[in-house]
Parts: C-alpha cells; sequence; structure tokens
C-alpha cells in the first residue's frame, strides 16, 4: 500500500507541475513547509497516512480548474475544502444573463 500511494504522489506531483509550472519543492513548501518532502519520499523515505492526505488536499484544493480533467486516473481525488472551492468560484468571471 505504501509504493501505491507514493506512486499516486509521484502521479499528482508531476501532472500539477505540468499543468502550473510549479515544481514539487514548492509544492512540499507551501503545503507542509518542507520543499525537500517529495524529494525525500518519491525516492523511498517513509511518511504518515496524515501527511500524505494533507498533500493531497493541498494539491486538489490548487488544482486549476481549466485542468480538471488532467488529474491522474486511477488517484482518488478529495473533494476541495469549502474555503478552497469558495476562493476558486470567486475566481471565476460573471457571466451576463
Amino acid at each position: 500500500m505504501e509504493e501505491t500511494l507514493r506512486q499516486h504522489l509521484s502521479e499528482c506531483a508531476a501532472a500539477f507541475e505540468a499543468a502550473t509550472g510549479t515544481k514539487p519543492s514548492v509544492v512540499s513548501r507551501r503545503a507542509l513547509q518542507d520543499s525537500r518532502y517529495l524529494e525525500r519520499v518519491i525516492g523511498g523515505e517513509g511518511f504518515t497516512v496524515r501527511t500524505f492526505d494533507r498533500l493531497v488536499q493541498y494539491l486538489s484544493d490548487n488544482w486549476p480548474s481549466e485542468a480538471d480533467d488532467t488529474w491522474p486516473t486511477g488517484v482518488p481525488r478529495p473533494p476541495k475544502t469549502p474555503i478552497a472551492a469558495n476562493v476558486d468560484a470567486a475566481a471565476q468571471p460573471e457571466v451576463a444573463a
């Protein structure tokens, strides 16, 4: 199971970088205040499920809405947190009726 989760992190980080140009070290720093976290975990170091969940939630909350279809297939995506969903909705341009 650990290797599966490690693979999920690797796929999500790569897809997020492709969609946003944000390097995994920046994602790690923003999500966990540890710029080397993804590098260490993908390299084989251990991790907790709690930290995995925090990082995947960060990615889901910050995934660009125009790239929703690029979330890695086979990786369960948590719903955006209410605050992130509200910020994302506020960023959408208003459509005249």
